[in-house]
């Protein structure tokens, strides 16, 4: 099986096979065009891009598996974050699993910084260094670590397909911890 790690985002995908890593970004909207048209027209175009990246390096009728950064709330990012990833991530998967990818796995960015040893809170530009000194792996020409990132994506996929890390999907969301002891509270208020 052929695992990829995929750091998604507009301004710079990451993608990585573990021996090539690349960045891939999202065409600029066009002068004039509305919003939504916008968006949806450049996630559709990154979406199959980065499919088609990805079935150049699998053969026909092998497996394939996509680790992928789980998307993020961001208070600073604002409402039309949300409404940007949500469409490129409905894209990508939609898009990976024509190709034949699948399963796709959603990631939490905590999970991968504590892989390598970081805190789970720790600054995304650690990262390329840290995958370095774990990895011996270097990335030429990556900023803001999209490579670095989809390569740990990548080697995370590696360890829970050989049993090493188990994975455990993020609970929905307000199905989390502090939602349950909230729940219990309030039954025990009545």
């Amino acid at each position: 099986m052929t695992v990829f790690g995929i750091d998604p985002s507009f301004t710079a995908t990451g993608v990585s096979d573990g021996t090539e890593h690349v960045i891939i970004a999202a065409p600029k909207a066009d002068e004039g065009e509305e919003r939504a048209h916008a968006t949806m027209r450049r996630a559709d175009v990154l979406a199959t891009t980065i499919a088609a990246w990805i079935s150049g390096r699998i053969g026909r009728g092998a497996e394939a598996a996509a680790f992928v950064e789980a998307p993020m709330l961001s208070s600073t990012a604002g409402a039309g974050h949300l409404y940007e990833l949500g469409w490129l991530m409905a894209m990508l998967y939609f898009r990976l699993s024509r190709a034949g990818v699948a399963p796709i796995v959603e990631v939490e960015t905590a999970k991968l910084r504590k892989m390598i040893g970081l805190a789970g809170n720790a600054p995304k530009t650690l990262i390329p260094l840290t995958v370095y000194k774990r990895f011996g792996v270097e990335f030429d020409r990556d900023p803001g670590a999209d490579k670095a990132f989809a390569y740990l994506l990548h080697r995370y996929g590696l360890a829970v397909a050989a049993g090493e890390i188990g994975h455990v999907a993020a609970p929905p969301r307000g199905q989390g911890t502090k939602a349950r002891g909230s729940v219990r509270k309030t039954a025990r208020a009545r």
